[in-house]
């Protein structure tokens, strides 16, 4: 356990503190907090994401689903 520690510390170095308190506190609500856009929809609830938001997720801006709050990320 202690070596899967050790290993889950250094993947969190240089993550922004913003993402890693978004992700703690998605975490507490959702078994998968962190979820791919497919078919311009959320995977985690299905609803239809604005259009607005792909250039941003594009460029890795922080952006949640504005249904069911999970933190969004696009497969380039």
């Amino acid at each position: 356990l202690a070596q899967l520690q050790l290993q889950r510390n250094s993947f969190l170095e240089g993550i922004p503190a913003e993402w890693l308190a978004n992700y703690t506190i998605m975490r507490e609500n959702s078994s998968n907090p962190v979820v791919p856009v497919e078919n311009l929809g959320c995977t985690g609830c299905f609803n239809k994401i604005p259009l607005g938001f792909f250039d941003k997720l594009r460029r890795h801006v922080l952006m949640n689903c504005p249904s069911c709050h999970r933190i969004l990320y696009i497969i380039d």
